[in-house]
């Protein structure tokens, strides 16, 4: 490369920046750090911020916990239900245990515990 092909930084559109574009340019970078700034608190603090999300987070997690424990909850009554549907004994079990039924010639003992006073001493 020879010097003609290399261009001159004198050239006539280079100029070196002035001291109040420096300046400028400053300010402008100044405001937008803090647009920026200004911004991300409000974000944070407003009434649907960071807080609000959390906040919402955690009741989605406990929302879905129980979701999960009420869907084992109806899959076990619905397999008790089955039970009671297709064999005899699991309905004959449950007619004895919660309404104290009996066949024919049964009789039903219902043994009651003893009462204690508040004191532990028998009555």
């Amino acid at each position: 490369m020879t010097d003609k092909e290399v261009p001159s930084r004198t050239a006539p559109y280079w100029r070196p920046p002035s001291s109040s574009s420096t300046l400028a340019k400053r300010t402008c970078s100044w405001l937008l750090g803090l647009g920026v700034l200004a911004l991300v608190v409000f974000s944070v603090l407003s009434e649907n911020g960071l807080g609000e999300y959390l906040r919402l987070k955690r009741q989605h997690d406990h929302l879905e916990q129980d979701h999960e424990s009420l869907q084992t909850e109806t899959a076990q009554l619905q397999e008790r239900l089955e039970a009671l549907r297709t064999q005899p004994f699991a309905l004959e079990k449950l007619a004895r245990e919660r309404y104290n039924m009996r066949r024919e010639g049964e009789e039903v003992l219902l043994l009651v515990p003893e009462r204690t006073s508040d004191d532990g001493s028998e009555r």
